[in-house]
């Protein structure tokens, strides 16, 4: 019709057939134009589709290799773990081999050769102690079994096992006497503060090194126990570092260790919900401090006190050379 009226119509019947031919030539280039647009986002959803499906296969695939992998670890971890007492076997042996030369062998030479075997024999005690702690704890094989602790024959204990470690190297070993019971577990609580300990105369050449208690802090509900010696303390940008498992840092490179004592102590104080804190300014030692419940209050409100008001002053038994 509007190539009718431009053909035969005159005047204005011309100008409506070619404002209706505009308008259908406008309305057919938007039409193609939204049909290009729509063909493309059809595409577009095809291909994002493809591409959702191959992402939601390969998560897949990677989740499933990441279960198997983890599984690995711990099938590894609990291999090592139940397998602690035929690891230790041979180690056994050569400590009862060692006793034995010791008495046969009465020459100024073979004594240090047989004491030299010793220390190399401690040393592959202690990291076999590490090795097998972190493959208890990958293993999810450490269960706590808290209740209350007799802090004082525990730190009666300490003073005993490293009383001979921190005289060999003439330092003043300084360990509480008394402390109030505490809430946890006895035997973890021991070999995080052996650990410190350890590490503690591992890295001090002169000085004391100590164990005290605080109550003051949290009279009443918690005490505190400080590690502390005076060694060359930890750098700033090292000290988050050395809770990591196997990280040496530069005061430990000459150390035989393998860097797992700290990294055990964090992941036992976490199991154990014992807060952790360490303050180790370079060049001037280092103290770790143990936030521990108390087993009992100390006195509760309207009863009389069940010990002296006054916050417990560590009393300290030295060891010098």
């Amino acid at each position: 019709v509007p190539l009718t009226l431009l053909v035969v119509g005159t005047g204005q019947w011309r100008v409506v057939a070619l404002v209706q031919i505009a308008a259908v030539a406008f309305a057919l280039t938007i039409t193609v134009r939204n049909n290009r647009r729509l063909t493309d986002l059809i595409r577009l959803d095809m291909e994002n589709e493809k591409l959702v499906r191959r992402l939601s296969e390969e998560k897949h695939l990677a989740e499933q290799e990441r279960s198997r992998a983890e599984q690995a670890v711990v099938d590894k971890s609990r291999f090592i773990a139940s397998a602690s007492h035929d690891l230790r076997q041979p180690l056994h042996a050569l400590g009862l081999f060692q006793h034995a030369l010791t008495r046969q062998c009465e020459s100024d030479e073979s004594q240090r050769l047989i004491a030299s075997l010793g220390r190399s024999t401690d040393q592959l005690n202690e990291l076999l102690d590490s090795l097998l702690d972190v493959s208890r704890l990958d293993a999810n094989g450490v269960t706590p079994d808290c209740r209350r602790v007799e802090l004082t024959e525990l730190l009666r204990g300490l003073d005993d096992a490293f009383r001979q470690q921190a005289l060999a190297k003439g330092l003043e070993l300084q360990i509480a006497t008394y402390a109030p019971p505490v809430h946890a577990d006895a035997v973890l609580l021991m070999r995080i503060l052996g650990n410190l300990l350890s590490n503690a105369i591992k890295f001090s050449s002169q000085g004391a090194v100590s164990v005290t208690v605080d109550t003051a802090p949290h009279r009443g509900t918690h005490l505190q126990l400080h590690v502390c010696d005076q060694g060359p303390g930890i750098p700033a940008h090292e000290r988050q570092r050395v809770f990591d498992a196997f990280y040496r840092g530069a005061s430990s490179r000459t150390d035989a260790g393998v860097g797992l004592g700290l990294s055990i102590v964090q992941r036992l104080c976490a199991l154990l919900d014992i807060p952790l804190a360490l303050d180790a300014p370079a060049g001037l030692g280092a103290r770790f401090t143990l936030t521990l419940p108390l087993a009992q209050p100390w006195a509760r409100v309207g009863e009389p006190a069940a010990a002296p008001a006054q916050p417990v002053v560590s009393t300290l038994h030295a060891v010098r050379v």
